[in-house]
């Protein structure tokens, strides 16, 4: 049981107006802090996994350009001109080395093989790093909750017990 739903301080019990008080301190509790940091904690971790989905797109993208170039000919291609909505045609005259987005606005050129070794360290990094720390805090959150929920059930049994 809590210390919430055993009593005070002073060890006295709790009255039934003092328990509907504390309920209410933690439903305003759950739902004004607690809900909403596991909504931003969610939308961040949903941010780095849409990152590294796109990070794989490219490296499979990658990989077929590797096998679709054959020595310095050109390559023609359709170019996402932006969020999938309008496109345009583009030849690219050295479909050996592309520019890569490494983050925080750094787009290096590499060679094919380059590039694909780079994305797949890149979405490596984001894995163990950004991802894990997202999900271990939306983790924690959500444990919050979960306590401050069996809290007010106690409390709710409590007050039931008292109005009896």
């Amino acid at each position: 049981m809590s210390k919430a739903a055993r009593g005070t301080e002073d060890g006295a019990p709790l009255t039934a107006e003092e328990i509907r008080s504390k309920l209410c301190e933690y439903t305003a509790f759950v739902d004004g802090t607690l809900r909403p940091d596991l909504e931003a904690a969610v939308k961040d971790r949903e941010g780095v996994e849409s990152e590294i989905a796109e990070y794989e797109d490219l490296s499979s993208q990658l990989g077929m350009l590797r096998k679709r170039t054959a020595g310095d000919e050109p390559l023609e291609s359709t170019v996402d001109l932006g969020h999938r909505v309008a496109f345009c045609r583009a030849e690219v005259e050295d479909p050996g080395t592309v520019f890569v987005h490494l983050g925080l606005g750094f787009h290096v050129e590499m060679t094919l093989d380059e590039a694909i070794r780079a994305v797949g360290e890149r979405i490596k990094f984001l894995q163990d790093g950004p991802l894990r720390l997202r999900d271990d805090r939306a983790k924690n959150v959500a444990g919050n909750i979960e306590g401050a929920i069996s809290i007010m059930e106690e409390l709710n049994k409590k007050s039931l017990e008292l109005s009896e």
